[in-house]
Protein backbone atom coordinates (compact mmCIF):
# COMPACT_ATOMS: atom_id res chain seq x y z
CA UNK A 1 0.00 0.00 0.00
CA UNK A 2 1.26 3.31 -1.16
CA UNK A 3 0.30 6.49 1.09
CA UNK A 4 -1.39 9.27 -0.24
CA UNK A 5 0.91 12.54 0.02
CA UNK A 6 -1.51 14.48 1.87
CA UNK A 7 -1.41 11.76 4.39
CA UNK A 8 2.06 11.48 5.13
CA UNK A 9 1.27 15.53 5.32
CA UNK A 10 -1.46 14.99 7.98
CA UNK A 11 0.51 12.39 9.69
CA UNK A 12 3.68 14.96 9.87
CA UNK A 13 1.55 17.63 10.76
CA UNK A 14 0.21 15.80 13.83
CA UNK A 15 3.43 14.66 15.00
CA UNK A 16 4.38 18.31 15.27
CA UNK A 17 1.01 19.44 17.14
CA UNK A 18 1.01 16.28 19.29
CA UNK A 19 3.14 18.37 22.33
CA UNK A 20 0.52 20.81 22.28
CA UNK A 21 -2.51 19.35 20.74
CA UNK A 22 -5.53 19.10 23.79
CA UNK A 23 -6.34 14.66 23.62
CA UNK A 24 -9.06 14.98 22.56
CA UNK A 25 -8.32 17.20 19.26
CA UNK A 26 -5.50 14.64 19.29
CA UNK A 27 -7.74 11.53 19.12
CA UNK A 28 -10.49 13.41 16.32
CA UNK A 29 -7.44 13.89 14.34
CA UNK A 30 -6.06 10.77 14.30
CA UNK A 31 -9.03 8.91 13.65
CA UNK A 32 -9.64 11.25 10.41
CA UNK A 33 -6.29 9.79 9.39
CA UNK A 34 -7.53 6.38 9.75
CA UNK A 35 -10.56 6.85 7.85
CA UNK A 36 -8.81 8.44 5.30
CA UNK A 37 -6.17 5.50 4.88
CA UNK A 38 -8.70 2.95 4.66
CA UNK A 39 -11.44 5.07 2.79
CA UNK A 40 -11.26 3.07 -0.28
CA UNK A 41 -11.31 -0.42 1.04
CA UNK A 42 -13.90 -1.76 0.30
CA UNK A 43 -15.90 -3.07 3.05
CA UNK A 44 -13.10 -2.78 5.35
CA UNK A 45 -15.04 -2.41 8.29
CA UNK A 46 -16.41 -5.79 7.96
CA UNK A 47 -13.05 -7.36 7.84
CA UNK A 48 -12.08 -5.54 11.06
CA UNK A 49 -15.46 -6.69 12.51
CA UNK A 50 -14.99 -10.10 11.85
CA UNK A 51 -11.10 -10.01 13.27
CA UNK A 52 -12.27 -9.17 16.29
CA UNK A 53 -14.76 -11.55 16.75
CA UNK A 54 -12.59 -14.15 15.90
CA UNK A 55 -9.81 -12.44 18.10
CA UNK A 56 -12.80 -12.50 20.86
CA UNK A 57 -13.57 -15.96 20.50
CA UNK A 58 -9.76 -17.42 20.82
CA UNK A 59 -9.94 -14.79 24.10
CA UNK A 60 -7.82 -12.15 22.83
CA UNK A 61 -10.24 -9.57 24.32
CA UNK A 62 -7.86 -6.47 24.12
CA UNK A 63 -7.21 -7.16 20.39
CA UNK A 64 -10.85 -7.61 19.70
CA UNK A 65 -11.62 -4.42 21.33
CA UNK A 66 -8.94 -2.62 19.46
CA UNK A 67 -10.83 -3.95 16.03
CA UNK A 68 -14.14 -3.50 17.60
CA UNK A 69 -13.31 0.18 17.95
CA UNK A 70 -11.93 0.15 14.30
CA UNK A 71 -14.73 -1.00 12.65
CA UNK A 72 -16.94 1.10 14.61
CA UNK A 73 -14.95 4.37 13.15
CA UNK A 74 -15.05 3.11 9.96
CA UNK A 75 -18.53 2.61 9.55
CA UNK A 76 -21.02 3.42 12.95
CA UNK A 77 -21.80 -0.30 13.86
CA UNK A 78 -24.56 -0.98 16.67
CA UNK A 79 -23.06 -4.71 16.95
CA UNK A 80 -19.50 -3.26 17.16
CA UNK A 81 -20.39 -1.44 20.13
CA UNK A 82 -22.58 -3.78 21.76
CA UNK A 83 -19.54 -6.65 21.45
CA UNK A 84 -17.49 -3.84 23.41
CA UNK A 85 -19.68 -3.48 25.72
CA UNK A 86 -20.02 -6.81 26.61
CA UNK A 87 -16.36 -7.89 26.68
CA UNK A 88 -15.71 -4.57 29.37
CA UNK A 89 -19.06 -5.91 31.35
CA UNK A 90 -17.99 -9.57 30.88
CA UNK A 91 -13.97 -8.14 32.34
CA UNK A 92 -15.70 -6.74 35.22
CA UNK A 93 -15.88 -3.22 33.44
CA UNK A 94 -18.73 -2.36 34.09
CA UNK A 95 -18.84 1.58 34.21
CA UNK A 96 -17.13 1.06 31.03
CA UNK A 97 -19.80 -0.83 29.46
CA UNK A 98 -22.90 1.55 30.73
CA UNK A 99 -20.32 4.45 29.10
CA UNK A 100 -20.34 2.47 25.88
CA UNK A 101 -24.05 1.81 25.79
CA UNK A 102 -25.28 5.18 26.94
CA UNK A 103 -23.04 6.75 23.93
CA UNK A 104 -24.74 3.66 21.39
CA UNK A 105 -27.85 3.92 22.14
CA UNK A 106 -29.00 7.22 20.90
CA UNK A 107 -26.70 6.64 17.57
CA UNK A 108 -29.36 3.48 17.25
CA UNK A 109 -32.56 4.03 18.93
CA UNK A 110 -33.86 0.83 17.45
CA UNK A 111 -31.73 -1.19 18.88
CA UNK A 112 -33.31 -3.08 20.82
CA UNK A 113 -30.14 -4.99 22.00
CA UNK A 114 -28.34 -2.20 22.84
CA UNK A 115 -31.27 -0.94 25.28
CA UNK A 116 -31.72 -4.32 27.06
CA UNK A 117 -28.05 -4.13 27.76
CA UNK A 118 -28.20 -1.27 29.05
CA UNK A 119 -31.28 -1.69 31.14
CA UNK A 120 -29.44 -4.65 32.71
CA UNK A 121 -26.04 -3.16 33.71
CA UNK A 122 -28.14 0.23 34.70
CA UNK A 123 -29.88 -2.42 37.36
Amino acid sequence: YVFDESIVSQIQDLYQKSKTLPIHNLIDEVNEIIKSLFKNIENIDRVFFRIALKLEEAGEKEDAIFFYRLSHLLSPNPKALNNLAVIYAESGKKDDAIKILKKAVPLFPENEILKANLEKLAQ
